[in-house]
């Protein structure tokens, strides 16, 4: 019911549903949905709230409406499960991912895309074959496509990822 009251009230406040997309996350028969049908990333994934929402608006129809802010602490609070990246935003063809992460994920490559790792809290290093890079919270690193990777952390991290709507979150590996 909040969900509903809020894109009501979003829509009345940009005048009505021709002016505004709105993307939000929220339980369907405990399936992860978006408000315009499966999500992509989650798809056969649970949630048991809203993750988050945000609007897709023409801004050269409409250059009076302004994007709103995405909180990351609340983006973050809402992930719990490691190793499953969240879609927070699209813009380009390129995702935003928020995911947390503790232990080792599996050595693998993109071979058509580049990924960039955020730290947002916490720290991580990034295993490649012939050397290894820590990062701390507010740095990031750009794997170049067909680098060989494998993100490890001792303890749980929150990063942000960049990469291209089309990347496969295992790269090359399939996971059984």
């Amino acid at each position: 019911a909040m969900v509903v009251a809020m894109v009501v009230a979003m829509v009345a406040a940009t005048g009505g549903w021709e002016r505004i997309r709105v993307l939000f996350w929220l339980t369907v028969v405990g399936q992860a949905v978006n408000g315009n049908g499966w999500s992509p990333d989650s798809a056969g994934s649970r949630c048991t709230h809203v993750v988050g929402y945000y609007i897709d608006v023409d801004p050269v129809r409409f250059p009076d409406l302004t994007p709103g802010a995405t909180n990351l602490v609340r983006v973050f609070a809402g992930i719990t499960e490691h190793w499953s990246p969240v879609v927070i935003a699209e813009l380009n063809g390129q995702q935003v991912k928020a995911v947390k992460f503790r232990g080792e994920f599996h050595w693998h490559h993109h071979a058509r895309e580049d990924e960039m790792f955020l730290v947002h809290r916490g720290r991580f290093t990034m295993h490649f074959r012939d050397r290894a890079v820590t990062l701390e919270a507010g740095e990031f690193i750009v794997v170049p496509r067909g680098v060989e990777h494998r993100p490890v952390a001792a303890e749980e991290v929150e990063v942000i990822l960049f990469e291209p709507a089309t990347t496969v979150r295992t790269g090359d590996t399939e996971l059984t």
